[in-house]
């Protein structure tokens, strides 16, 4: 065949970059026109439809949808064996398609408190180009119809341009039956593509458009991608094509058929020759063929060398024109070099895998870091905060209800754990503000402020209300209820959810001077209003006092004990506090010390992968023996 080119490769990148840029370039006019096509089934829907049909194919249509009573006519006019065939495909292709699923279900990852869950699931709705007209495809109804159905999409329409009858060709019609096709249309070309990306009155738009066509049907679904997804540019198969016309002209010596197959081959026919192996598999991973058939000595050790390549067949035995029918392998494959990134339609074009992620707390603890670093680092530090948000580890309450009044909240936090001394950055805050909180003694770390320094704050902001929460006072060295009813500004919260025992009650009291007593009775409500029982509890708990002071007095020895046994061990920081628990800063020691308590199933609150935190832990005083338990474990780790 003299009238084929031949090419000689020694280098496969640069003669194959050489060889796509002489392909032909869609022109700009068959996008105006694919365009206006398209434009113009948008606006006009069904009759557009119509009328591009009868100008393009020459068919002059009255209904779009093929009618139960045309399948069924359809089957009349076919073979049994042409059905059994059909049959056949489709059960090969489901076949491979059902094992490609079964790999991708209940997937769950699972690392350092965060687990993550990826579902299969399918696409709602997919439409079907099937090539017709003068042409007859069943073979693609089956390539398209059964990985659909196998994904589980609900609604899988198809359409085929008509024959000069107005009819679909009757095994198109028993193939679409066979493989679960519940729609089909009667309309093909850029209008058919445009109906299944806006919809029309009668065919209702789709998720997705699939299936091979001719150039403008290719146009149609570039230019469609912007409002529906495409699997590929899967355009026809012209190499496979013009191999069976040279097989017919062989055999048969068709003179008619003889020229269009020369002609073809003239303009896009070659023959490369590459001076090496390694050269002719570089020139293919390049020009990303549609189908590669490997006729070597040692095929399959070449074909693991083929990264590039819509469908790769390996011998004699493995023709491209029986893997378009029968050996479970689909022929729906991308062209134009499209095969560099993805290769033959599959029942992956019909799923879509959603992410599900759960979190714990120690979750979002340990992903905090990077999140920090990463969002700080992009400029969306908004990000950040919302994580840490969800990470504070006290006073949500009091902001979240600040910012539902619309209140600006600026949180200062102490610079160190010890930190309870004049802080220039707080009062600098403060002084901008119109209310001041100020925990004393703090959590997490139970430091109480020097009562001399605390006094010297409040005298700088007499222009401020201030709030004192002294939520934990109870086990502190001083209370500043003896020097609050000399403030006009100054109010002192307290709870009984702490030494009295009661988180469950919610009740809690405000000391304050005579004159700002007397306006929250008369004009300030509480966040909630207290229940009855509420209130006999706390009234109950008042009236005991001496009881509750004499647990606090043990609960202050059992604190101060723990304290002076753990000071002595040089690996950790344990802080003074002036709360119920004790704060300790662990190191390196942070995980051993965390396993060893999870061994007697002690429960401590871990903050160690918080960044303000990092390796600490907050112990609540407990009895004597759960103490002498505690110390234990603690003193296991290191002696």
């Amino acid at each position: 065949m003299e009238f084929i080119r031949s090419i000689f490769i020694t280098d496969g990148k640069t003669e194959a970059a050489k060889l796509r840029n002489s392909t032909g370039a869609i022109s700009d006019s068959s996008i105006q026109n694919i365009k206006s096509i398209m434009d113009d089934v948008k606006r006009y829907g069904d009759s557009a439809i119509i009328k591009y049909t009868k100008k393009l194919d020459g068919v002059q249509l009255k209904t779009l949808k093929v009618t139960t009573e045309e399948i069924k006519q359809a089957y009349t006019l076919v073979s049994k064996g042409q059905i059994r065939s059909i049959a056949i495909m489709k059960k090969d292709l489901a076949k491979s398609e059902r094992v490609l699923l079964s790999r991708l279900n209940g997937m769950v990852v699972s690392s350092n408190g965060i687990k993550l869950r990826r579902s299969v699931l399918p696409i709602p709705s997919v439409g079907c180009y099937i090539p017709g007209g003068k042409a007859h495809y069943p073979s693609t109804v089956v390539m398209c119809a059964v990985p659909a159905k196998i994904a589980g999409v609900k609604r899988i329409v198809a359409i085929s341009p008509p024959m000069k009858n107005g009819n679909i060709d009757p095994l198109t019609l028993v193939a679409a039956d066979i493989c679960g096709i519940d729609e089909f249309y009667k309309v093909g070309g850029a209008q058919g593509i445009a109906a299944l990306t806006n919809g029309t009155q009668s065919i209702p738009k789709v998720s997705k458009i699939i299936g091979p066509g001719g150039i403008f049907v290719t146009i149609a679904k570039i230019l469609a991608s912007s409002r529906v997804s495409i699997d590929m540019v899967a355009g026809p198969t012209v190499a496979n094509e013009v191999s069976k016309q040279i097989l017919s002209i062989i055999e048969n010596d068709n003179i008619s058929r003889r020229d269009i197959v020369k002609r073809s081959l003239e303009s896009n026919g070659f023959s490369a020759v590459c001076n090496t192996e390694s050269t002719a598999i570089e020139f293919v991973n390049e020009v990303a063929p549609e189908h590669l058939q490997l006729m070597t000595r040692d095929a399959r050790t070449a074909a693991k060398k083929i990264t590039s390549a819509g469908l790769v067949l390996i011998g004699k035995y493995a023709p491209s024109s029986a893997s378009d029918y029968s050996f479970g392998s689909n022929h729906v494959l991308p062209t134009l070099g499209f095969a560099k990134s993805r290769a033959s339609l599959s029942v992956l074009d019909f799923i879509k895998i959603v992410n599900t992620v759960e979190a714990s707390k120690s979750g979002l603890t340990n992903a905090e870091g990077v999140i920090k670093e990463i969002a700080l680092a992009e400029g969306l530090v908004n990000h950040y905060q919302a994580v840490k948000e969800r990470m504070k580890v006290t006073f949500s309450y009091f902001i979240n209800r600040c910012q539902l009044h619309g209140m600006l909240v600026d949180e200062v936090p102490l610079k160190t754990y010890d930190n309870v001394r004049y802080n220039k950055e707080f009062l600098k805050s403060a002084r901008r503000s119109g209310l001041v909180y100020i925990c004393s003694p703090n959590n997490p770390m139970g430091s109480q402020f020097e009562r001399k320094l605390l006094l010297e704050m409040i005298n700088t902001l007499q222009d401020k209300l201030v709030l004192i929460d002294e939520a934990y006072v109870e086990f502190a060295d001083y209370s500043l209820i003896s020097d609050v009813l000399n403030y006009d500004n100054v109010i002192l919260l307290r709870t009984l959810s702490k030494a009295f025992g009661l988180a469950g009650a919610r009740v809690g009291y405000l000391i304050s001077n005579s004159r700002i007593a007397d306006l929250f009775r008369s004009s300030i409500q509480s966040p909630y209003p207290l229940s009855i029982m509420s209130v006999k509890i706390a009234s109950l708990m008042l009236s005991h006092f001496d009881y509750v002071n004499e647990t606090v007095q043990l609960i202050k020895y059992e604190r101060n004990r723990i304290f002076d046994r753990l000071v002595r061990i040089k690996d950790i920081r344990v802080f003074k506090s002036q709360a119920n628990f004790i704060f300790i800063e662990c190191y390196d020691n942070y995980r051993k010390i965390l396993k060893e308590l999870k061994k007697e199933r002690i429960s401590v609150r871990a903050l160690g992968n918080i960044d303000e935190y990092k390796g600490c832990i907050r112990v609540t005083i407990g009895t004597y023996e759960m103490n002498k338990k505690f110390l234990k474990s603690i003193e296991n780790v290191f002696y």
